[in-house]
C-alpha cells in the first residue's frame, strides 16, 4: 500500500507538470501561428472559425486584428462581447469597441453605438447620442441606421420632430430593401 501512494505520489506530479508544459507548448504553437499570418489570413481564419461555433477561438484571431487597430475586428469583437460569445458578456467592452471602430470610418460600428446608445447598454441612454451615431452611420447608406434616424425624427426623440424628415430617411431605408421602411 505505501508503495502504491509512493508511486502516485512521484508519478502524479510528473503527470501534472506534463500536461501544464503541453498546454503552455501548444498556447505558444498558436499564438506562432496568429504572428505569422497576414491581415487577410487572420480575417479569414476568425470567420470560419466564428461559422463554426468556435468562438473562442475566432475571438483570438480578432483580438490579434483588433490590437493592430484593425476597424471590422474591433467591431466583430464588439459583436462578441455585446452577444456574450467566446467571451462574457461586457457591453461597456463592446462599446469601447465599437467606438474605436466607428471613429475609423467603420459604418457597422458607427450604427451599433447609436443602437448601444438607444437602449442604454454600456452607456448612459442619450437619445441625442443615439440620433448622432445613427446620422453618420445613415449619411454612409446603412440602411437600419436611416431607419432609426426616421424613427427618431418621427417620434421627435433626440432630434427636432420632423415628419418630412422621417419620410425622407424610410425611403432611403425602404429603397435598400429594409422591409421595416
Amino acid at each position: 500500500m505505501k508503495k502504491i501512494i509512493y508511486i502516485l505520489l512521484f508519478i502524479l506530479p510528473i503527470l501534472l507538470i506534463s500536461c501544464s508544459s503541453s498546454n503552455n507548448n501548444e498556447q505558444e504553437e498558436s499564438n506562432f501561428e496568429i504572428n505569422s499570418m497576414s491581415v487577410n489570413e487572420l480575417m479569414t481564419k476568425a470567420q470560419v472559425l466564428f461559422e463554426e461555433k468556435n468562438y473562442s477561438e475566432a475571438f483570438k484571431y480578432l483580438k490579434s486584428l483588433a490590437d493592430q487597430g484593425d476597424a471590422k475586428a474591433q467591431n466583430n469583437l464588439g459583436n462578441m462581447y455585446r452577444d456574450g460569445l467566446g467571451v462574457t458578456r461586457s457591453y461597456p467592452e463592446a462599446v469601447r469597441l465599437y467606438k474605436l471602430a466607428a471613429d475609423q470610418g467603420n459604418t457597422p460600428a458607427q450604427y451599433k453605438l447609436g443602437v448601444m446608445h438607444l437602449q442604454g447598454d454600456g452607456v448612459t441612454q442619450s437619445y441625442t447620442e443615439a440620433a448622432k451615431w445613427f446620422t453618420i452611420s445613415a449619411d454612409q447608406g446603412n440602411a437600419p441606421a436611416q431607419y432609426n434616424l426616421g424613427l427618431m425624427y418621427d417620434l421627435g426623440d433626440g432630434v427636432t420632430q420632423s415628419y418630412p424628415e422621417a419620410v425622407r430617411l424610410y425611403k432611403l431605408a425602404a429603397d435598400q430593401g429594409n422591409g421595416s421602411a
